[in-house]
């Protein structure tokens, strides 16, 4: 059936809502404290805090064309089969939506910066709306490009070319290039941090740039590596994973999540949250480190921390799905608890895996 289901602080939606339209649930977007579902119908339905980004207009309740959706802490973006967007929020977090952009009939995908909004066009063009400090604004000479291939999203926005160039606008810190980076063509995939980028080179290696106390400075022994594939940032460090199965660091020695325990191997998939790190191992293990505040600490929980096969975090804690379809979580509220008690028994043994690349 594909339901949604929420648990929690039920005046934030953490709740099963009650409506028509829950099944066949296709995407869930969420703001501050309510979220909104997408069903295979292609309408749509919020629930939760209805001052956070108001109730859905009546003329976008009505519509069944709508095919993803998009999410500020304050409203919501759709995207509708013939190309266009709709929206609906709070008007500090980027709304109404300009008419310019309302009038766009070629979207192919968007993106949710900081209270801004970037679009990305079937022309392979880029617009953009909203706090003008942080991307709402795209320069002309990125807004006149024509071969921009996909965007990555922090504080501010940077943007991948079908060249293998990189090219970045918003915060100050991201758009900032070196022209030595700005020159590259060999770059396959970007991941913003917030408020510093890391590029993946076809030849493996790395480079970075941005605000130097977010791992923006590379030291010498990540410079000249070539097998790094993934990187999170957790406070001020940027944790690596390698294609060995290993861990590196690199950023605020001081940190708690700097401290990577030692002979950690096997690796497949790693997960940041405030200044702590979770890792899960081939054999469905899972390691923590780094402030037992935000989920640094697992060991109360370390015995349920098996058989996992994906993990997920947020800026308080972590989750860990595990092959039968059960939840466990841990982190800001709940330290050290069996987190997987506040999950509702009746939704424990049906959650299903939601693959992401972030």
């Amino acid at each position: 059936m594909n339901e949604a289901v929420g648990w929690g602080q039920a005046s934030s939606g953490g709740y099963r809502p009650v409506e028509t339209r829950n099944e066949n649930i296709m995407n869930i977007a969420h703001g501050a404290s309510n979220y909104c579902a997408l069903n295979k119908s292609g309408q749509v339905f919020a629930w939760g805090n209805q001052t956070s980004g108001g109730p859905i207009p009546a003329e976008i309740s009505e519509l069944t064309d709508i095919t993803r959706l998009c999410s500020s802490s304050e409203g919501f973006l759709a995207l509708r089969a013939n190309g266009q967007i709709v929206g609906w929020g709070r008007e500090y977090y980027s709304f109404p939506i300009p008419e310019q952009i309302l009038a766009l009939t070629d979207v192919i995908d968007f993106y949710r910066g900081s209270n801004c909004f970037a679009v990305l066009r079937k022309t392979h063009q880029i617009a953009a709306w909203g706090n003008l400090f942080f991307g709402g604004s795209v320069p002309e000479a990125i807004s006149s490009m024509t071969n921009i291939k996909e965007i990555e999203t922090g504080v501010g926005f940077t943007a991948l070319t079908s060249e293998g160039s990189v090219v970045a606008w918003g915060d100050s810190g991201t758009s900032d290039l070196s022209p030595e980076i700005a020159e590259l063509t060999d770059i396959t995939r970007v991941r913003n941090l917030g408020h510093s980028a890391i590029a993946f080179r076809a030849n493996g290696h790395i480079v970075a740039w941005g605000h130097p106390q977010y791992g923006a400075v590379l030291p010498e022994d990540i410079a000249t590596r070539n097998d790094i594939i993934d990187v999170q940032l957790a406070g001020n460090t940027v944790i690596g994973l390698l294609t060995n199965g290993k861990i590196v660091a690199w950023g605020d020695k001081g940190s708690l999540a700097y401290q990577v325990p030692e002979n950690l191997n096997n690796v497949v998939s790693i997960r940041a949250s405030t200044d702590s790190v979770v890792v899960l191992k081939a054999d469905g293990t899972v390691i923590t480190w780094g402030n037992s505040q935000y989920g640094g600490d697992s060991s109360l929980i370390k015995d349920k921390l098996v058989n996992v096969r994906a993990i997920y975090a947020n800026a308080g804690g972590f989750c860990a799905l595990k092959n039968d379809n059960t939840v466990v979580t841990w982190g800001h509220i709940i330290p050290n608890t069996a987190g997987e008690t506040l999950v509702p028994a009746t939704i424990q043994g049906t959650l299903s895996y939601e693959a992401t690349d972030n």
